[in-house]
């Protein structure tokens, strides 16, 4: 996906949807821009180059089904319909793509300006190239390190934490029909709950 305003070069947008389109079917190619001169230009560029790039079939067969330009009336819209999609790579080719970094919430990764294409991020870049793909940045980040790391969460409650936490914890237990996992809070709030045996 690539976010462009006015400012961006037509051909280096092109080019760079193509390079996600070669691919082959099943994937996704999206220009969002609130600048409908682009937007044609690009649709331009993007044709010619298709004309004449060897993997012509599969970029034509991906951007039959997965090939969008959208029209949005800001940078603030874009960014909101990039959050909803949740690309693989996005890149921001406008004239301050740093400013709109804070506004991406679903992205496997976030290329700013015309000198870093997603190419460099599939390569060299350093960035991994094991993204969440298909809308899955929505929930799950670029594999790193840290998914290779075991946690262990560890829990502490004081006595008061727990009374203002104990009606929550048995109507969730109640309602999983999970008794027992009620009582363990009742008898610690409320020791005369205390079942004794009845023989």
């Amino acid at each position: 996906m690539v976010v462009a305003d006015a400012t961006a070069v037509p051909e280096l947008v092109a080019i760079d949807l193509l390079a996600q389109a070669e691919h082959g079917p099943d994937g996704g190619a999206v220009l969002i821009t609130w600048d409908e001169t682009l937007a044609d230009a690009v649709d331009r560029a993007a044709e010619q180059q298709t004309a004449v790039a060897p993997r012509r079939d599969e970029i034509e067969s991906n951007l039959s089904v997965g090939g969008r330009i959208v029209i949005v009336e800001s940078a603030e819209q874009a960014l909101a319909v990039a959050n909803a999609i949740a690309p693989e790579h996005l890149e921001l080719m406008t004239v301050d793509p740093e400013a709109l970094v804070p506004l991406v919430r679903n992205a496997g990764a976030v290329f700013c300006g015309p000198w870093a294409p997603a190419a460099v991020g599939d390569y060299v870049a350093g960035v991994n190239h094991v993204l969440p793909t298909a809308g899955a940045a929505r929930f799950a980040s670029a594999l790193r390190v840290d998914d290779f790391r075991k946690h262990v969460h560890v829990v502490t409650l004081d006595e008061a934490a727990l009374r203002r936490v104990a009606p929550h914890v048995r109507a969730l237990a109640e309602v999983e029909g999970l008794a027992e996992h009620g009582r363990s809070i009742t008898l610690r709030t409320d020791p005369t709950a205390l079942r004794t045996d009845p023989t």
